[in-house]
């Protein structure tokens, strides 16, 4: 086999496969255009055959001799030729499954947010200072959190699951709203609406989360707690929500958007903060602290040390 016929090959796969997925006019375009060299369509018939003969061995999870007019030589060849030799026709089958249709990776600055619409129809909200992967395959959605923290907004459909991977932490859902955060390895699900189902993937521990659930993993802990629904994600409208936090929590967690300044003292960081706080301008958060809690502030050349008042 010459290195044009192999390449013609791959190509007649890469687009068999592309095709079994929405396409855009463009792509409908191009494709249209390929096909009409006679080679090329000859290479397109050759996969697409191969490839019935595979529905049919996928239907009892196990090879079974093709049928010859099917299988022929060339066909074979043709799905030989985008995996590695002697892997055969079942390869294509698998190579088909684990290849991405779609795949991004979204990250928002900090002091910025992001908002995306994936292919699907699920909304995504990414936090300040936060890098998510997503990847889709023909029969499931993967995502990853990899710092930060997101809002998801899931677009129901049983015949793929959703799935969010946040260090040993697996979400899994169907169709619902939640939000899964990732900072320093320590990693929280909150459920806002829904049914979301979360794996430990180490400690193999799964646990059912309904609206108002919640948990935080940290290492191999695992800690349940409830939260409040219209809390979930506040971020997305310009605020950040505190739940009996430390005060040490809560600077660590305005930095993020910008709020540099404020060091706590000893004396005063395990303070408990509960409320909602602007985000669109940190410098209001500074402001607003100390009518939450017995604080004041101390300058110490550019940065302000919080102390007992």
């Amino acid at each position: 086999m010459t290195h044009e016929q192999e390449t013609l090959e791959e190509r007649a796969i890469t687009w068999f496969m592309r095709t079994r997925e929405p396409m855009c006019d463009q792509e409908h375009e191009t494709f249209e255009q390929w096909l009409s060299v006679k080679e090329h369509k000859q290479a397109y018939d050759d996969v697409c055959q191969t490839w019935s003969a595979l529905d049919a061995c996928a239907l009892t999870h196990k090879i079974a001799p093709l049928n010859t007019a099917v299988c022929s030589r060339r066909a074979f060849l043709y799905t030989a030729a985008s995996l590695m030799m002697g892997i055969g026709a079942y390869g294509l089958y698998q190579h088909y499954l684990n290849t991405p249709i779609y795949a991004r990776t979204f990250v928002s600055r900090q002091s910025e947010t992001m908002e995306v619409t994936l292919p699907d129809g699920t909304h995504v909200s990414l936090d300040a200072d936060t890098r998510l992967e997503v990847a889709y395959y023909t029969h499931q959605r993967e995502t990853k959190v990899l710092q930060g923290q997101v809002m998801f907004s899931v677009i129901s459909d049983p015949q793929k699951a959703f799935h969010v991977k946040a260090s040993e932490t697996l979400v899994t859902v169907v169709g619902t709203r939640f939000s899964v955060r990732n900072i320093d390895d320590i990693v929280k699900v909150a459920v806002q609406e829904g049914h979301v189902c979360v794996t430990h993937t180490t400690l193999a521990r799964t646990f059912d989360l309904l609206p108002s659930d919640g948990l935080i993993v940290k290492n191999t802990k695992i800690t349940p707690l409830k939260v409040t629904p219209e809390l979930v994600g506040a971020w997305q409208n310009g605020r950040v929500a505190f739940e009996d936090a430390t005060l040490e929590e809560t600077l660590r967690e305005f930095a993020r958007y910008g709020e540099k300044r404020l060091v706590a003292s000893d004396e005063v960081k395990n303070i408990r903060v509960t409320g909602s706080f602007d985000i669109t301008n940190s410098g209001n958060f500074a402001t607003a602290l100390p009518s939450v809690i017995p604080i004041r502030y101390v300058k110490e050349g550019e940065k302000l040390l919080i102390v007992k008042r």
